[in-house]
């Protein structure tokens, strides 16, 4: 593509010029990834758990004292939506396995959603705050978990 240094280009033309430079990085072995994107669906998984936890945690009713986690989680998930704009989530109907394999798949989510706010406290501004709601669940859990 030709352009003038003195000219001012048209939005197509840049358009135009972005694409054949994404197109000659590829062709040399670069992979181009939307940032955005990636940080979008880590927010859905995140919040993907928060109501897969809150499921389990309705079947498990209180088994092994995990009842004070119920409104650990409510008061997190309403938190994290207003920090990111977010709608609520919505309710799973909870699994009516025994309560063991319920606690397990309930401890199993809790270490993912661990996981992936440790990520999103990488990459957002309220890097304090989601500490915070991690520290808030490590220490729950070890008081069960202690039991």
């Amino acid at each position: 593509m030709n352009f003038i240094d003195d000219k001012l280009l048209s939005i197509k033309e840049y358009e135009v010029m972005a694409k054949a430079y994404a197109d000659a990085l590829q062709k040399n072995g670069f992979k181009i990834i939307n940032a955005q994107e990636i940080d979008e669906n880590l927010l859905n998984d995140t919040f993907s758990t928060f109501a897969e936890i809150k499921s389990l945690l309705l079947a498990l009713g209180g088994f092994l004292n995990t009842s004070p986690f119920y409104s650990l989680n409510e008061r997190q998930i309403k938190k994290l939506t207003i920090m990111f704009d977010r709608e609520g989530i919505e309710l799973r109907t909870p699994k009516l396995r025994d309560k063991t394999k319920n606690f397990l798949s309930f401890l199993s989510c809790e270490f993912s959603l661990i996981k992936n706010l440790f990520q999103i406290a990488e990459k957002s501004t309220f890097e304090s705050d989601i500490k915070h709601i991690i520290n808030q669940r490590l220490s729950l859990l070890s008081q069960i978990l202690a039991l």
